[in-house]
């Protein structure tokens, strides 16, 4: 994926979570970027976290990502 700054509104639908769960397990994981009362996020940090999060987990192994809509 091409590196890309994204919003923070963006961000929580790209992830599809909601404020409390994105705060938690992905802004630990990414690097915060503020200009004035804008917040973006780097967007292959976004994916690195997803990935991890998966890693992490003992119950998804073996998967296939597929962005859905």
């Amino acid at each position: 994926m091409q590196q890309i700054l994204m919003k923070h509104e963006t961000a929580l639908l790209y992830v599809d979570m909601d404020e409390d769960m994105f705060g938690k397990f992905i802004i630990p994981l990414i690097t915060v970027l503020k200009f004035e009362d804008d917040i973006f996020y780097l967007s292959d940090q976004l994916d690195e976290a997803i990935y991890s999060l998966i890693d992490d987990s003992p119950v998804v192994k073996d998967f296939e990502l597929h962005i859905v809509d």
